[in-house]
């Protein structure tokens, strides 16, 4: 039996509503991936901040971690996080270069306000991970629907189930 692991960055709460939908559905064990120093509130300065750390390719320091022991039981990572500048956020970059992935299969999910293809998120994920990237299960939804996908997401896990 495959141990799953949802983990997941979540400053607005929708890429959070969307983690615990499927830890309700597939009951795999969940991380939430927070910066050691949080974010600002106000949505220009956040997306000021988020285009330099893009821009300068930064790695902002992790809250929490877990250990490279727990680590290695996942056989599994379904990855959740917002498309920020067109890219994952760098908080979730710093999370995937801590780990060796190349035993794991990563499937992402995201939130977005219009990049329903995930903008260079699923790139960057292969960059960053020597783990297999399940790219053709990437699982997107808008901002606005997160509360109505209840269906459409039991789906999408019954398909990663059979495969994965």
């Amino acid at each position: 039996m495959r141990k799953i692991l949802i983990a997941y960055f979540s400053l607005q709460l929708h890429t959070k509503k969307v983690a615990e939908k499927m830890h309700d559905i597939c009951r795999g064990d969940m991380f939430e991936i927070k910066n050691e120093i949080e974010y600002p509130v106000d949505f220009n300065f956040l997306a000021m901040i988020a285009q330099k750390q893009l821009e300068n390719k930064t790695f902002p320091k992790l809250k929490d971690v877990i250990s490279r022991e727990a680590m290695q039981q996942y056989d599994v990572v379904l990855l959740g996080f917002p498309i920020w500048w067109n890219d994952l956020p760098r908080t979730v970059c710093t999370f995937l270069k801590m780990y060796d992935f190349s035993n794991k299969v990563i499937i992402p999910f995201f939130t977005h306000l219009g990049t329903s293809y995930g903008g260079q998120s699923i790139q960057t994920i292969q960059a960053l991970t020597n783990g297999k990237v399940a790219s053709e299960f990437a699982f997107a939804v808008h901002d606005d629907d997160v509360d109505k996908i209840d269906g459409v997401l039991g789906d999408w896990l019954k398909k990663l189930s059979e495969k994965y």
